[in-house]
């Protein structure tokens, strides 16, 4: 769609000059403008009006389209946002359907953008691997990163690379909405707000000393890694799978790059080890994961176990370590998953939430009050919530298959079983007198 300036410039020369200001100066109405490419040397670059439709550059406000139609497909992003800033756009959209021989993949490289509309890949075809990569982006408003169909989207660019980018989130929410393909969010993130994950997402990031962000795992098929999220919030709500934390005897640096503030599951399933299509060997790792504060209303806190180990290491099995509080509620239930090779004796022990911190475990798992003896496969266990160093919640095995558990030791040591137990066999003797005396 064209738009109309209310500017005439008559000279190449006064149109170099003019475009900062015609970049931060709001158009008679926001429109949207679409990609085409020219030949030469500036065929690439944003600022060249003969590579968009209509011949002229994007104005404050437009929205970018990048369509199956364009031509030279790495630009270069040299928009001038002048005194005001990165230049504003109300959107990057990458769509039309390509039906040539090979993908088409669009990369948006350098400069910066305050972003006022959502970047979507929904194109359809051969379409292939989209990014948009800039020393800087600012979110204006909330903002949705959305792919549909086939296409993947990257926005952000790695540590230590030429296309490491910043995402500011400047008090808004983002979200990553893999509806299609990966949506992938990359680079550092500075300022408050929350990122909402849903989909096919992942991240790599890396997160400012002062920056405050939630993250909130949002929808039942959306898997996400539990890494480099340090001093956020991290929330598992309406589903999805949280997995992969951190090895305990991993050195500090990566436990701390692991440890997030307040850890909280809503819906939907935390998982600390990682599953076997993830690890080179096909095999389920164990792993930890860890907060400040470890926060429990719903959802299943999934364990993997391979063994027992007395020494609270998470190497043979999963945990959850927290350095403050752990609040359980009553909600959330809790599921073993017990490896092959488990082969633990009774009154063997598995800590399986680590409480460094002073107070005590608020709440309990669903249907497992404290000294509650339940089964899993042919083990037994009895779950406890102040045990460890007195805070922690321990397993400790009753049955396995060579001793099987036959309830006789609660009956003896539970001083309401033996007062239940003498009744009943008072009565039976009585009802036995009884008859004896009818007899006679």
């Amino acid at each position: 769609m064209l738009k109309t300036k209310i500017k005439t410039i008559s000279s190449a020369a006064v149109l170099g000059a003019a475009l900062p200001l015609m970049l931060v100066t709001s158009s008679v109405s926001a429109a949207t403008v679409s990609w085409r490419g020219a030949s030469g040397s500036d065929g690439a670059k944003l600022s060249v009006g003969a590579n968009w439709d209509g011949g002229l550059p994007p104005a404050a406000g437009d929205v970018l389209e990048f369509s199956d139609q364009g031509t030279n497909t790495i630009l270069e992003n040299d928009l001038a946002g002048g005194v005001a800033g990165p230049v504003s756009v109300g959107g990057i959209n990458f769509n039309g359907t390509y039906s040539g021989p090979s993908e088409k993949s669009y990369t948006i490289e350098g400069g910066a953008f305050t972003l006022n509309g959502d970047i979507v890949a929904s194109m359809g075809g051969n379409a292939g691997n989209h990014s948009v990569k800039g020393t800087r982006l600012v979110l204006g408003k909330d903002i949705t990163f959305k792919t549909t169909k086939k296409n993947t989207l990257t926005v952000g660019g790695p540590d230590q690379t030429s296309s490491y980018t910043v995402t500011e989130l400047n008090g808004h929410t983002l979200t990553l909405d893999g509806d299609g393909s990966n949506v992938s969010l990359e680079g550092g993130i500075k300022g408050n707000g929350k990122i909402i994950l849903k989909g096919n997402v992942s991240s790599r990031i890396n997160l400012d000393e002062e920056a405050k962000v939630e993250f909130i795992l949002h929808q039942t098929d959306t898997k996400q890694r539990l890494s480099n999220f340090k001093g956020s919030d991290f929330t598992v709500d309406s589903g999805g799978l949280l997995i992969g934390g951190a090895s305990k005897n991993s050195n500090e640096d990566n436990v701390n790059s692991n440890k997030v503030l307040k850890l909280s599951l809503m819906a939907g399933v935390i998982n600390p080890g990682y599953p076997a299509e993830m690890m080179m060997d096909n095999k389920t790792s164990n792993g930890c994961m860890y907060s400040t504060d470890f926060i429990a209303r719903g959802g299943t806190l999934e364990l993997d176990v391979a063994k027992p180990v007395k020494k609270n290491t998470c190497e043979e099995h999963d945990q959850i370590v927290a350095s403050s509080s752990v609040d359980l509620g009553k909600n959330t239930e809790l599921k073993l998953n017990l490896s092959e090779g488990f082969k633990p004796k009774v009154n063997d022990t598995i800590t399986i939430i680590d409480n460094t911190g002073k107070s005590a475990v608020k709440g309990a798992f669903k249907g497992l009050k404290d000294g509650k003896i339940f089964q899993v496969g042919k083990y037994h266990f009895q779950i406890n919530y102040n045990a460890g160093t007195g805070n922690d919640v321990v397993l400790l095995v009753k049955g396995t298959p060579s001793a099987p558990y036959t309830g006789l030791a609660q009956i003896v040591t539970s001083p309401v079983a033996v007062v239940a137990s003498v009744f009943a066999a008072v009565a039976i003797l009585g009802a036995w007198k009884f008859v004896e005396v009818r007899k006679r």
